[in-house]
C-alpha cells in the first residue's frame, strides 16, 4: 500500500539511493536540472559498496514514475523525511558531496544574506536583488535592509575618518574643541555664523567621527518676528529659517 501511494503522489523534495553508480550516471545527476540537489558520495559499512545517498528538490511536483525516467532509473526512492537541513546533513556525512541550487527550508529559498546585503548597500534596486537572490530576499527583506544600513553607517563613517586623517582645523574649530573639552554637562555652545562656509558643517562631521558625536537638528520659524516682534520693518517679519545644530558627546 506504501509503495502504491509513492507511485500515485506527485512530490518536490525526495531522497535517493544508486548503488554501484558510473561516472556517467553520476555525471547525469549533477547535470539534471533542479531547485536544489546534494549528492553524497558513500561507502557500505559492511561491504564497502560504493553508492551516492542524495536529497532532491524538484523544481515542480513529480511522481516517482516520472521522476525514474527524467533523472535515474536505477536508483532507490523515498519522500524526504525531515528538513532540508537534516537530509543535508545525512547526505554530507562522509564527507565527499556534490552540491548545487537554493536549498528551500519551510518553503523559503536560503540566501546569502552577506551578498543580498552588500547589494543593497551599493543601492540595487529591489527588482534587481529579488531577480539575483530570489525568494529568500522576500522573506528576509527586513533584515537584510537593517544589516544593509549598518553597512552603509559603517561606509560613510570609513570615508569620514579619511577625510578627517586629512583635514587641517582651522584656530576657531579647535578653540570649539577646546571650549567643549573645558564646560561641564550642563552647558551648551552655541557657534553661530551669519556668512556661512566658514566650517561648522566640517567640524560636526569631525566631531561625529572622532568623538562620536550625536547631531540634533532644531528648525526654528519666524525667527526673526521672534527676536523682534514690535519691529515695524517688513524685512524684519519675513519668515526666516535657521537650523541651529546642537553637538553633545555621545
Amino acid at each position: 500500500m506504501a509503495e502504491r501511494r509513492i507511485l500515485e503522489v506527485a512530490i518536490k523534495n525526495w531522497c535517493f539511493t544508486l548503488n554501484n553508480y558510473t561516472e556517467a550516471e553520476y555525471k547525469d545527476i549533477r547535470d539534471y536540472e533542479c531547485g536544489y540537489l546534494i549528492v553524497g558520495e558513500e561507502r557500505g559499512a559492511e561491504q564497502g559498496t560504493p553508492h551516492l545517498q542524495g536529497y532532491i528538490q524538484l523544481s515542480k511536483k513529480m511522481r516517482l514514475s516520472t521522476l525514474k525516467k527524467k533523472f535515474n532509473a536505477r536508483a532507490h526512492y523515498q519522500i524526504a523525511k525531515g528538513s532540508a537541513r537534516d537530509n543535508y546533513v545525512y547526505c554530507t556525512k562522509e564527507g565527499r558531496f556534490f552540491e548545487k541550487g537554493v536549498m528551500q527550508i519551510n518553503g523559503k529559498a536560503k540566501i546569502d544574506l552577506v551578498s543580498a546585503c552588500k547589494d543593497i548597500a551599493e543601492e540595487m534596486t529591489n527588482e534587481d536583488c529579488l531577480e539575483k537572490h530570489g525568494s529568500g530576499f522576500v522573506f528576509h527583506k527586513r533584515k537584510i535592509a537593517e544589516m544593509a544600513a549598518d553597512l552603509k553607517a559603517d561606509a560613510i563613517k570609513m570615508r569620514r575618518m579619511a577625510k578627517c586623517g586629512e583635514l587641517v582645523l582651522r584656530p576657531w574649530q579647535c578653540e570649539v574643541l577646546q571650549k567643549l573639552e573645558d564646560q561641564n554637562d550642563r552647558q551648551i555652545l552655541f557657534v553661530m555664523d551669519p556668512v556661512g562656509g566658514n566650517g561648522k558643517t566640517t567640524l560636526a562631521c569631525y566631531m561625529m567621527t572622532t568623538m562620536d558625536a550625536i547631531r540634533f537638528c532644531i528648525l526654528l520659524k519666524n525667527y526673526a518676528n521672534e527676536r523682534n516682534p514690535n519691529e515695524s520693518d517688513p524685512d524684519s517679519k519675513a519668515k526666516v529659517d535657521y537650523i541651529v545644530e546642537r553637538y553633545l558627546d555621545a
